[in-house]
């Protein structure tokens, strides 16, 4: 079984005849990227249906190599800025940090402002890991700081399940035991070459810890609207919101796939979600 965000509603137009567009419409209707312009000359012209495909497809995956490419972090621009002390980065340098930072979207669950964002760009520091294998910090130390891939990859490992998960580029770790004050759940080893941004605890703590109580709070609440939780005492809540994480869809997303090895609940909060499964026939 599949599913994906339903679209609430959608207006479709059938295209204008040539010869009745004015100059106006035909600004409006200008092809504004390369899928947009198959789309335009394919509408126009008898194509093959394989030949629609292909286009359509590398179409496309253009477009998209072209987004990939506008957002990664860009660690050569921000290095030096990152390499000098809080009081001698300029304005400029902060916003110049602050563009690539946000491309990581790793605040984006707990709506950070960009100002808090802003702000923490004057304390971060850059962090490289050059030697595969080295711990970035290991399980039962006190959590200190918090830290965002900028570039390579490390894996989570704990000593009672083994590896957890690899994590890359815009991925952030770290951030629970600096939250609860509580020592490292487990050790973080690189796995590529990287490099860090990292964050103390201290400026964590001031800077970004009022939006997590925010969203604590939130997560408390939607626990209590649902049945099954209701019964749960504040302990049992605060437990659940430690490993538990409010994600957001765009319409048209696919949350899952059918035969995706997924180990996850979800829960719906807001909105719907459309399920297919596929039969025997091959229908949905």
């Amino acid at each position: 079984m599949g599913a994906r965000m339903r679209r609430a509603g959608k207006e479709e137009a059938g295209p204008k005849d040539d010869a009745s567009w004015n100059e106006e419409e035909k600004e409006h209707n200008k092809p504004k990227n390369a899928h947009e312009l198959a789309d335009f000359f394919l509408s126009r012209f008898d194509i093959d249906p394989k030949v629609r495909k292909e286009l359509d497809r590398s179409s496309k995956q253009k477009v998209g190599e072209k987004a990939a490419e506008r957002s990664r972090i860009n660690v050569e621009l921000i290095e030096p800025i990152l390499a000098k002390k809080p009081w001698d980065r300029t304005f400029d340098q902060l916003a110049a940090v602050h563009a690539e930072i946000s491309k990581a979207h790793c605040f984006d669950k707990i709506h950070v402002s960009p100002d808090a964002e802003f702000d923490l760009c004057k304390v971060a520091n850059l962090e490289h890991f050059p030697t595969i294998g080295t711990a970035v910090f290991r399980e039962g130390e006190i959590g200190d700081k918090f830290y965002v891939v900028l570039e390579g990859s490390v894996h989570i490992e704990s000593q009672a399940k083994g590896m957890l998960v690899a994590l890359f580029e815009g991925d952030s770790f770290g951030e629970i035991a600096v939250l609860h004050q509580t020592p490292r759940a487990a050790t973080v080893y690189v796995e590529d070459p990287c490099k860090l941004l990292s964050v103390s605890a201290k400026d964590y703590d001031r800077r970004i810890r009022p939006f997590h109580v925010i969203e604590e709070e939130v997560k408390k609440r939607e626990f209590r609207a649902i049945a099954a939780f209701e019964s749960c005492d504040a302990e049992q809540l605060l437990k659940l919101v430690k490993v538990t994480t409010i994600r957001r869809f765009n319409v048209d997303t696919n949350i899952f796939k059918e035969g995706d090895d997924e180990n996850f609940v979800m829960f719906i909060i807001k909105g719907f979600v459309e399920a297919w499964k596929q039969i025997g026939d091959g229908r949905l």
